[in-house]
């Protein structure tokens, strides 16, 4: 007979095992009776957001190359480059999470396996490319009332 932390311990690796393949299953069956080749219903929202944001982030990171550029824009061409690679590592793992074809049993199977493979390091790119995008903001801000104090003096004066 084997002892009491045996058997705790076999349970528990059933059971997670039970857990993994029915979020496999699940997760298989909404990419198989999906009408298009989306993952879940927040991969979409997410992959479009990022999408969208990596313009404007070109756009900053742009001026990285000046010579004549404040310490500022630097920082902030900086931080737009480092988002922009977190949102194209988040747009890369993403696109592996979607199946090749529609209503296909097995690149639906192998879709949503890797999808929950890979769920834990989705969550982790979305929040670093969340508090990237904050760092961003706060720079930009920062940026912004630098300009109005040094505008202020002049539009008051009237010149």
């Amino acid at each position: 007979m084997a002892d009491p932390s045996t058997i705790i311990g076999t349970t528990s690796a059933v059971l997670s095992f039970a857990q993994f393949a029915g979020n496999i299953i699940l997760t298989a069956y909404n990419l198989y009776e999906s009408k298009t080749t989306d993952v879940t219903d927040e991969k979409d929202p997410l992959e479009n957001v990022t999408s969208k944001m990596n313009e404007p982030l070109d756009n900053l990171g742009a001026g990285a190359a000046s010579k004549h550029q404040s310490s500022e824009d630097k920082s902030i061409a900086e931080v737009a480059a480092n988002c922009h690679r977190l949102g194209e590592k988040l747009l890369t793992l993403l696109k592996k999470t979607t199946p090749k074809r529609t209503h296909s049993v097995r690149a639906s199977i192998r879709a949503a396996m890797m999808t929950v493979w890979t769920k834990s390091v989705v969550d982790d790119l979305r929040e670093d490319l969340e508090f990237c995008a904050t760092q961003l903001s706060l720079h930009l801000q920062t940026v912004m009332r630098n300009c109005n104090r040094t505008l202020s003096p002049i539009v008051l004066r009237g010149n």
